[in-house]
């Protein structure tokens, strides 16, 4: 991931736009809160549009820090994120057939167009609220926000990648921890031990899922992978050409050049992170909660 793409962050300025809350002053203000308005940030290029106007004063501030994140300026992706987080939260705060009215229906055309740039551009929207009784009807209240869909190379703030929070809210706290331990052993060079918990990590989803899911028994004993991945597959709960040969295909890619110092590199623990990430949301969206 480098940056929000065009197509996304001119889909947020369409919300921002006819969500109808913004003036001039409003969009000052949220600039100056995602610490859009830098000098080292104004466009390079010449800006054709009126920047006396809502729209336009939002497109040359994000314009001109998209060209610096480009550059890998990690200060302007953080405040693009910024930006978009702070549209989401002042904008979208009700969920389903309660969306604003500038929404053409009740799935949201404009929150649909966002969700599909957000997922191209490495990023999951998510909703989180809450249920309000009201005198006549119940309503939920809340925003929506961004996670990554991949692990992040560093940590940004706030940030916390999807697989991450989907595992937190099944309570998958074992998972969670040897995920994040092989998080912190990529992002530190610890190459061997990243793809030691990273075995450990899909090992424990899978049993997990196993027991959860499909009645699997859990032994007592440690090494319980193959069993688990066998057993969702011999029972017809995940079939072989609907990801089962692939999942057994990774398990057994990713036993060898494990927690062996010498034995493997940046490159192929960066693979497993991609590989191990992509197939545990994959089984997650597989046996939903």
């Amino acid at each position: 991931m480098t940056t929000l793409s065009n197509p996304t962050l001119g889909l947020l300025i369409e919300i921002a736009d006819q969500a109808e809350r913004f003036g001039v002053l409003e969009v000052e203000t949220l600039l100056m809160r995602a610490d859009l308005q830098r000098q080292d940030f104004r466009p390079d290029r010449y800006y054709r549009g009126n920047i006396q106007t809502t729209q336009g004063l939002m497109r040359y501030w994000v314009n001109g820090a998209r060209e610096i994140a480009l550059e890998g300026n990690i200060e302007a992706r953080r405040a693009l994120l910024a930006f978009a987080r702070l549209i989401l939260e002042k904008t979208l705060t009700t969920k389903g057939p309660q969306l604003p009215g500038w929404v053409d229906d009740p799935s949201g055309a404009l929150l649909g167009a966002l969700s599909e740039a957000l997922l191209a551009d490495g990023y999951d929207l998510r909703w989180e609220g809450v249920v309000i009784a009201g005198d006549w009807e119940e309503r939920e209240i809340g925003c929506y926000r961004l996670a990554p869909t991949d692990a992040t190379p560093a940590p940004l703030g706030l940030e916390i990648s999807a697989l991450e929070a989907d595992l937190a809210s099944r309570g998958y706290t074992t998972v969670l921890e040897h995920y994040r331990d092989a998080v912190h052993g990529l992002t530190n060079s610890k190459y061997a031990s990243a793809n030691g918990d990273l075995r450990t990590t899909l090992e424990d989803l899978v049993t997990r899922l196993a027991v959860d899911h499909t009645g699997f028994a859990r032994p007592t004993r440690a090494n319980t992978g193959s069993e688990a991945i066998n057993h969702m597959i011999n029972g017809n709960r995940i079939r072989e050409r609907d990801g089962g040969a692939m999942l057994r295909g990774l398990w057994q890619m990713i036993q060898t050049n494990g927690p062996h110092p010498g034995q493997t590199d940046a490159d192929e623990a960066r693979w497993r992170m991609q590989m191990v990430t992509a197939t545990a949301r994959f089984l997650l969206r597989h046996f939903p909660a």
